[in-house]
């Protein structure tokens, strides 16, 4: 070997680095470094770098490089900033596209058998298995629930994607059959993925792919229940017992009192349309999701609203627990709906769950809402709840259904002979 190509030694450095020696060297590319936090394993008090000028931005390009390395970033309000670094949450594994819609086509069927036990109960005559019935039940009660709900679910979907984060669609459930406290076969309407564990980038989108779905609901929910009442007939049909009646929410009920009496209103609620009945359905499932109760979309929206930290505060979860013993309190005097009490009871026990009462995972906190934007946040959050409130007992019999029905002049004995013409 000539002496040109003798390959010279590589130097070792006896400084090796450490996890995070390497992540100071990265956060530096975006923001100054002040000092080391002390309560945390790792993080800083930081600034903006010179050749940053919003601290957005800077953290969104901070954490699309720390996420090739299953870390994330999460940058907190103060003077100086707070960031810190935490491994990168586990995603986990979503339903895929044939699961989704396999779930999306038994969902869709079993509202079909729900709808058509609803008009098989306005004519005991009807079978359950007759196709003219079930065609009905799904064009006019199953197929616009689903097309709603999916409608709403793909929106969350896509607003959740250009906020960097993959939710996928939720998954509907119900039952198969008709209730007589719950005569809507929706019972649930969930997301695929732990809320807790999906990183929003801010307070902003957190709200807005919260609150897109229940209010999809909701708004689709008021129009199909005025025109369900518009095309339900005043004529009664054949009830073999006795009708069970549904209220409309309070939005609805002001405006149909306009254009029908209020007996009129009744009646109709007792043998209403599959397409109003698909309404009530789509708009008491949307207000039951606005509801702050742990694990709720409400719950969330709430969370995003208010402060920075202010919503796992003590007097906030107090108020919450207040709020929800003195409805359940309220209810239990008002006719005392099971589901309504169910729902109570759910929320005072995930109140005080810490898995279920987890607050969500926003990145960036050092920013919040301008006071306007909070405002119209709110002011469509307190309004879907006000003008979607379904009632204290939105389910019951009809009374007095035979009601002027006087039998006492009827024979109660017939005798017939032999050779007797009738």
């Amino acid at each position: 070997m000539t002496e040109p190509d003798v390959i010279e030694p590589m130097r070792i450095d006896a400084d090796l680095w450490s996890h995070r020696d390497l992540l100071e060297r990265i956060v530096q590319r975006w923001f100054h470094i002040i000092e080391e936090m002390q309560d945390v394993e790792i993080g800083w008090e930081v600034t903006l770098s010179e050749k940053q000028d919003n601290a957005d931005t800077a953290l969104n390009a901070l954490n699309r490089h720390l996420r090739g390395l299953s870390w994330i970033a999460v940058l907190q309000e103060g003077n100086p900033f707070d960031l810190i670094i935490l491994p990168e949450p586990p995603r986990g594994l979503g339903l895929s596209n044939g699961q989704t819609s396999a779930i999306w086509t038994i969902f869709t069927f079993f509202l079909t058998l729900t709808g058509a036990a609803w008009l098989q109960l306005q004519d005991s005559e009807l079978k359950l298995t007759d196709i003219e019935l079930l065609a009905e039940a799904f064009c006019w009660f199953a197929l616009p629930i689903s097309f709603v709900l999916f409608i709403g679910s793909d929106l969350r979907r896509r607003i959740a994607l250009r906020n960097g984060v993959d939710m996928g669609y939720h998954i509907p459930l119900a039952v198969p059959f008709l209730s007589p406290y719950w005569p809507f076969g929706l019972i649930g309407f969930m997301s695929q993925r732990r809320m807790d564990l999906i990183p929003f980038r801010n307070r902003y989108s957190l709200a807005a792919i919260t609150l897109i779905a229940p209010f999809t609901l909701i708004v689709s929910g008021f129009a199909f229940t005025l025109i369900g009442y518009s095309m339900t007939s005043n004529t009664s049909p054949h009830f073999g017992s006795t009708p069970t009646m549904v209220e409309p929410a309070l939005l609805p009920d002001f405006i149909l009192s306009l254009l029908f009496s209020s007996e009129e209103i009744s009646l109709r609620s007792a043998w209403l349309h599959p397409l109003g009945l698909a309404g009530i359905t789509l708009t008491t499932m949307g207000w039951i999701l606005l509801l702050p109760l742990p694990g709720f979309p409400g719950d969330r929206l709430l969370s995003a609203l208010l402060n920075p930290g202010e919503m796992e505060e003590g007097i906030t979860q107090t108020w919450l627990f207040v709020g929800i013993l003195a409805a359940g309190m309220y209810v239990l005097l008002n006719g005392g709906f099971w589901p309504w009490l169910l729902l109570i009871g759910l929320g005072v026990w995930r109140r005080f769950s810490p898995e279920s009462s987890a607050p969500p995972f926003v990145l960036n906190e050092s920013i919040g809402f301008d006071e306007s934007t909070k405002n119209r946040f709110a002011i469509v959050m307190i309004s879907l709840l006000l003008l979607g409130f379904p009632g204290l007992v939105p389910v019951g019999d009809l009374e007095n259904w035979d009601d002027g029905l006087d039998t006492r002049g009827w024979p109660t004995d017939v005798h017939f002979s032999a050779d007797e013409l009738v």
